[in-house]
């Protein structure tokens, strides 16, 4: 699951959310450090082959895989800017 963030530069993955997509790294490979809404966090750049939501897919979406806990991972610009048009109407985001 993701959380949909206009603000954040890239897609993000928690460790968990990677290893349910089959990919599996040591606590060396996060190796870069990003800024967060928590502050600093460990990441490991990596591109995404495809990523979709639905019917709307991109394909080689750069983004990173965040080290630690972290609990939820987020769909960000990396990923958005790519995808068409994103709407807001009140309480609805659509993906155009």
């Amino acid at each position: 699951m993701f959380i949909v963030d206009t603000g954040a530069s890239s897609v993000a993955l928690t460790q968990a959310d990677a290893q349910r997509a089959g990919m599996f790294y040591s606590a060396n490979d996060f190796n870069q450090v990003g800024r967060g809404a928590g502050g600093d966090i460990a990441l490991r750049p990596v591109t995404f082959d495809r990523i979709a939501v639905g019917s709307i897919e991109a394909q080689g979406v750069r983004g990173v895989v965040i080290g630690g806990d972290a609990d939820m991972s987020l769909l960000g610009q990396s990923w958005l800017k790519r995808v068409g048009t994103v709407e807001i109407k009140g309480d609805r985001m659509v993906f155009r």
